[in-house]
């Protein structure tokens, strides 16, 4: 960036100052407060519209020069753009910057001394963020896969990369060691590298041959068994049927024993039944059709009477079952209107009724009694004949049955033993290849964490892109060093900043103000601002001032830099200086210079 016109008016010690720059550097010096650092400040102001010296924009106010209406601070580029700040004695501030993308790297080359100020860490981001060093997750994967770390783990791990490569690290580490229990949970071993390489779970044998075999022979057996089954229950179905039929003949001849007996009981009781009928038809014949005395001849009498009166209409339900129990009272008890017969022959009638109803019931079961005989006489014949076609029960074979049965079952529980010992067996060897797999698997978790923890730890991936965001500062550093004829300052990887060898701390004053000189001039360098701002050099002897002015002017003569403000308090205003340098006078606020009044 190349400054050509510094326009700064009411802003702290300054009353009026208008710069015209037309050399790459510009010396700007005075006494003790005439308004050099202020000078310094409203330039940045003006890039950057930081406020530095007040912290809150409710104070802005205090910038402005006592006495005056409002500060302004202004700074045009070769390119004609400018960058200003106007702030009100009250506070409100208007600048230039809004729509304009902040560039953190200005506030670097504005303030030589920002950078040793930083932490190590924030020194380290600063840089890789100068640098264009990408530290997003898919750069650092894409690294990792570089080294031939394993791509899923890599993605798994690039989320951590936003709290840093620490611990992203932290996280590998631990997830190798996640890894290193899982194996020595399958294992029961402690883990060691070279032992998980090659370990492997302890064989067991195991035929496939011998398990077809036992599963051939358990098939024979169980054949074996079946016929062995069908053969007793064959021989079982005859026995019980004999001893079956043997144990229904004993009862069915006790029953069909008593044939004769029952034939003649049952021609006694039909006898007995045809004189009772016999003497029944008698007394009946005797006793005529007199008239019926009792309520059920009475009750008869009356419904008949209604019928005849014509009381109820016969094709009326209650007619109709009126005419029905009529006909059912003649069934039983003959003509209502009967002569009158025999009255002793109609005394006898029930009991004889009776009589002959009791035979005929006894001839009934006698009957039965007689089939039931002839039935069990029948039987016999046929369980006699079942018996002797069947012959006698071998009691002989049974037991051979029984025996070649619990033959073949006893070779097959031995098979099936053999059987579960295999398949122990074929399991167990199952299970040994797959810990041995898993075991493989844990242990390759294993050294791909550990690849990934040794790639993201500082001397791996953070150092080989810290060496590419320090590759070239370091250089310009030397090249600064050995134009400027000053010891080397470099940034080593811990980040830490030495002079001549010795670490940034442990350095004089002066040696410190060169160190943070060479290293501003290297941030612009690379962040193409080439702009400096450069206060307090006469904090240099004169041999330091002349080996800063060589310096710059080797710089201004390269084209290396566009702008450089040198701010210093000199006695006088300096002579025989190189033609890149331009030297403005203050003194009291003003330029001795050519100079705009404030408005």
């Amino acid at each position: 960036m190349k400054i050509e016109h510094v326009y700064i008016s009411s802003f702290l010690g300054i009353q009026a100052l208008d710069i015209q720059t037309s050399t790459p550097i510009t010396l700007i010096c005075g006494p003790n407060g005439a308004g050099k650092s202020s000078c310094r400040d409203g330039i940045k102001l003006a890039l950057t519209a930081d406020l530095g010296r007040v912290s809150l924009k409710k104070d802005a106010g205090q910038l402005v020069r006592t006495g005056d209406s409002q500060a302004i601070c202004e700074v045009r580029d070769a390119d004609g753009d400018t960058w200003a700040v106007t702030i009100s004695a009250a506070g409100k501030i208007a600048d230039s910057q809004k729509g304009r993308q902040t560039d953190p790297t200005l506030a670097y080359v504005l303030d030589a001394q920002r950078f040793a100020q930083l932490d190590a860490t924030e020194r380290r981001a600063f840089l890789f963020g100068l640098m264009g060093v990408k530290l997003d997750g898919a750069a650092v994967a894409a690294k990792l896969a570089e080294r031939g770390c394993d791509t899923a783990k890599a993605a798994r791990i690039a989320p951590m990369l936003r709290a840093g490569f620490q611990a992203a690290a932290e996280d590998a580490k631990a997830q190798a060691t996640a890894a290193k229990g899982a194996w020595r949970a399958i294992t029961g071993e402690t883990y060691g590298a070279v032992k998980a390489a090659s370990w492997k779970a302890p064989a067991v044998a195991f035929s496939q041959q011998a398990m077809d075999a036992a599963q051939r022979s358990l098939a024979a057996f169980d054949a074996s068994i079946a016929q062995a089954q069908g053969n007793l229950g064959a021989l079982e179905s005859i026995s019980k049927t004999v001893a079956d039929a043997r144990a229904k003949v004993g009862t069915l001849k006790e029953i069909a024993a008593l044939l004769v007996r029952r034939q003649v009981k049952l021609q006694h009781d039909e006898k007995a039944l045809k004189d009772a009928q016999d003497a029944l038809d008698n007394a009946t014949a005797k006793a005529g059709s007199a008239p019926r005395v009792g309520l059920v001849h009475d009750l008869a009498r009356s419904v008949d009477a209604l019928m005849q009166l014509g009381a109820v209409d016969r094709d009326s339900v209650v007619g109709m079952d009126a005419l029905q129990a009529l006909d059912d009272y003649e069934t039983q008890h003959g003509s209502l209107n009967a002569a009158v017969g025999d009255s002793t022959a109609q005394e006898r009638l029930p009991a004889l009724t009776q009589a002959r109803d009791l035979l005929a019931s006894a001839v009934r079961n006698s009957m039965r009694d007689v089939k039931a005989s002839e039935e069990a006489a029948s039987q016999v014949q046929l369980l006699e004949q079942q018996i002797a076609s069947a012959g006698r029960a071998d009691t002989a074979a049974l037991d051979i049955a029984r025996q070649q049965l619990a033959t073949a079952q006893a070779e097959r529980k031995t098979c099936t033993e053999a059987i579960d010992k295999l398949r122990t067996a074929k399991a167990a060897a199952e299970g040994a290849a797959q810990k041995t797999a898993q075991a493989a698997k844990h242990h390759a978790d294993v050294e791909g964490w550990d690849a990934i923890a040794q790639a993201l730890a500082p001397d791996g991936i953070p150092a080989e892109l810290l060496s590419a965001a320090l590759g070239p500062i370091n250089a310009r550093l030397a090249q600064s060093a050995a134009d400027a004829q000053w010891p080397k300052v470099e940034i080593g990887a811990d980040m830490g900043i030495t002079y001549g060898g010795r670490q940034y701390g442990l350095i004089s004053e002066s040696e410190q103000w060169r160190a943070d000189a060479m290293v501003a001039e290297a941030i612009a360098s690379q962040s193409n601002w080439r702009l400096l701002l450069l206060d307090r050099f006469d904090v240099l002897d004169l041999q330091g001032r002349s080996d800063l002015i060589a310096w710059l002017d080797v710089l201004a003569d390269a084209g290396e830099v566009d702008s450089v403000f040198l701010f210093g308090t000199l006695k006088a205003e300096p002579t025989g200086l190189p033609a890149s340098i331009g030297t403005h006078w203050i003194d009291s606020g003003m330029a001795a210079q050519p100079l705009k009044e404030a408005a």
